[in-house]
């Protein structure tokens, strides 16, 4: 069965991981025939997949294959509690009957005594440990109640904080009410009204407050209309027009100065510049030295008729190479090089005078380009002042505009503007006062806004503290104490369960035990034959069992101090068989399977043992799996019939041989 695949039999470590299929095989199954009383064959093959899962068929007699387990389960009248009370168990298992730790040896009688299913119920109900849904309901109710005491607390605090603000105003405490609150916004906004009729102002669109419901709203549209009012008050905006034209004309003023000191600037560069002629005065030097240069230019011509030539031939050999050889463009001479011809070209020019006119005419065009750049420095100075003078002229028009009237060139601008911002300073002076007293009275109107606001805060807190006081007499909050109540109840009536389960338990394992008793203590006397304590008892105590020893005068003592590593094997195999042999505990299947369960037994034990597994072949079919020739020899010579399989002749590739000797029986070893 699955179930039992996948269980752990007890901390057997050297069992962890070990392999199931043969490394060698392609395949591992175990394949199981089952006779009834009645002739028919059951045929149970399982298929190993992985070491977790596996793959069932079965057939009756000859007939078609199925996999339903379930079935199968129905047609044997066995579950997985049947075959752990004692199909099967493992020999250290067995031991640990005696060994383990209480709760373990707890789960194995229990499984060996078809328990199971009673004590897993009553671990059910255990786990479910309602004592502790009560706990946590407690928390939740404790949670919920600080929770409202805090918040109680919180909206105390704001009701006090906004009081105190509004008593220091002088609003009486009894006023601390939604209709104190309904009053005094109509109070402030018949003010309001009465503010803009006195200054032929329109009204505020406000409806009065009706109700304390109303005050968000009020609250919300009261410092709009507050703001309208400011912005249209004719004191307050002629305030305003006043400065912004007093501002303009500081503006002016700065700018006009500014400007006034950039054209002085200008015309002093102009006066202050080295070149005091006039641009026609200029142009008149600059033509006179053209003259002076072309009359040079006739004077060189006349002096030599080749000079010209003489000029251009010198030029010409400047752009040669100095070695190059080339004839002469005046004579048509070829035995010099150019180097030698600019040297005769240049003693001719000399010969003929002509280097003192050169100097001359240069002197002439030196004076030109002189004369030409006094000329632009001159003409770019007076730009500059004739583009300041425009500035200041458009300056002067500015102010003109902004005062009113024509500035007139015998006026100063600076001074028309100071009696002008003088004027403005003076009529602003004399707003103040008004100024003063009309902002006064509307700030006055946006404090109101923070009381009617503070006036909210206080009934909004007020009636959050009703909503959460209301909170305890609400239906939800009693239901959740009428459900903490009835599980608390509830707790204890699983708790009576529980103890009720448990004595049923500790009854009926008690009920179960006796009828085997006396076979558990006389096969352990058969096993050990102790003359110490011949007997050995099983009993069922508290939330456990007890194994103990019993001597001869009915003394009992704890088994484990008392027992060697044989002792404790024989009082196990004592307890499963016994267990094994009754019909009343035992499962349907009539088999019983040991495996290697003559370890740490000598001769003697052996031969009791096969004795008791004698009288157990009367009412079960026993398997017995030994690698012990001793407890293979006393089961041999057993007088019941029996079916021998020999293993042997094993490989690595095809396994063993199963080697069969003897005749089917009903009742086999």
């Amino acid at each position: 069965m699955p179930e039992v695949a996948a269980m752990k039999y007890g901390d057997i470590r050297e069992r962890d991981a070990w392999e199931v299929k043969n490394a060698n095989s392609p395949a591992c199954y175990v394949e199981c025939v089952f006779q009834s009383d009645d002739g028919k064959t059951v045929t149970v093959k399982r298929t190993y997949k992985t070491s977790r899962t596996s793959d069932l068929s079965y057939r009756i007699d000859n007939g078609p294959t199925s996999t339903e387990e379930k079935q199968l389960h129905a047609l044997f009248r066995i579950s997985a509690t049947d075959y752990l009370s004692s199909v099967h168990l493992h020999p250290e298992v067995i031991r640990s009957l005696i060994i383990a730790k209480p709760k373990e040896r707890k789960e194995a009688i229990d499984r060996l005594l078809g328990l199971s299913e009673l004590r897993d119920t009553l671990n059910a109900v255990a786990a479910e440990k309602p004592s502790q849904w009560t706990a946590a309901l407690d928390q939740t109710l404790q949670v919920l109640d600080a929770t409202l005491t805090t918040a109680l607390s919180e909206k105390q605090r704001t009701i006090d904080t906004e009081s105190a603000a509004l008593l220091g105003k002088g609003i009486p405490q009894s006023a601390l009410t939604a209709v104190g609150a309904q009053e005094y916004a109509n109070k402030v906004l018949g003010d309001l009204k009465e503010f803009a009729s006195a200054y032929h102002l329109t009204a505020p669109n406000i409806s009065g407050l009706a109700a304390f419901g109303g005050l968000q709203k009020f609250v919300t549209d009261l410092p709009d209309a507050i703001h309208t009012l400011r912005n249209e008050h004719p004191v307050l905006t002629d305030q305003g027009h006043f400065l912004i034209q007093k501002s303009a004309l500081e503006g002016l003023k700065v700018g006009y100065l500014s400007q006034q000191t950039a054209t002085a600037d200008a015309e002093k560069a102009l006066a202050s510049h080295a070149e005091k002629r006039t641009i026609d005065q200029l142009d008149d030097a600059i033509t006179r030295a053209k003259a002076e240069v072309a009359t040079t230019d006739a004077e060189m011509r006349e002096v030599s008729k080749n000079a010209t030539i003489l000029d251009s031939s010198l030029l010409f050999f400047e752009n040669r190479m100095a070695g190059e050889q080339i004839t002469c463009p005046l004579c048509g001479e070829t035995s010099r090089t150019v180097q030698d011809w600019r040297a005769h070209i240049q003693h001719e020019i000399e010969a003929k005078n002509l280097s003192p006119l050169k100097t001359k005419k240069q002197e002439f065009a030196n004076q030109v380009g002189a004369l030409e750049k006094q000329k632009e420095e001159t003409i770019l100075l007076q730009k500059r002042v004739t583009a300041e003078k425009l500035k200041l002229s458009a300056s002067v028009t500015g102010i003109e505009k902004a005062i009113g009237r024509t500035v007139l060139p015998s006026d100063d601008p600076s001074a028309i503007l100071n009696a002008e911002i003088k004027h403005l300073t003076d009529a602003i002076a004399g707003l103040q006062q008004q100024v003063s007293d009309i902002n006064s009275r509307l700030d006055e109107f946006q404090r109101s806004v923070l009381d009617l606001d503070r006036f909210q805060r206080i009934g909004k807190a007020q009636q959050e503290m009703t909503n959460i006081e209301a909170i305890h007499e609400d239906e939800a909050y009693k239901q959740l104490k009428l459900i903490r109540k009835e599980c608390e109840q509830y707790a204890e009536d699983v708790e009576l369960l529980v103890e009720g389960l448990k004595n049923t338990v500790t009854a009926e394992a008690e009920k179960r035990l006796v009828g085997v008793q006396a076979a558990i203590s006389s096969t352990f006397t058969n096993l050990t034959n102790r003359a110490d304590f011949p007997g050995l008892k099983v009993s069922a105590v508290g939330d456990g069992y007890a194994i103990e020893l019993v001597n001869a005068s009915g003394t009992t003592r704890p088994a484990l101090p008392l027992l060697n590593h044989a002792d404790l094997n024989c009082a196990a195999l004592s307890i499963f068989l016994a267990l094994a042999s009754s019909t009343q505990i035992s499962h349907e299947l009539g088999i019983v399977i040991l495996d290697d369960s003559s370890q740490s037994l000598d001769t003697a034990c052996k031969k009791s043992l096969c004795s008791a597994l004698s009288l157990l072949c009367e009412a079960r079919q026993v398997i017995v799996a030994t690698a012990d020739d001793d407890l293979r020899d006393e089961v041999m010579q057993m007088t019941k019939t029996k079916i021998s399989c020999v293993v042997k002749d094993w490989t690595p590739t095809s396994g063993p041989t199963i080697q069969f000797d003897g005749s089917a029986a009903i009742h086999a070893v």
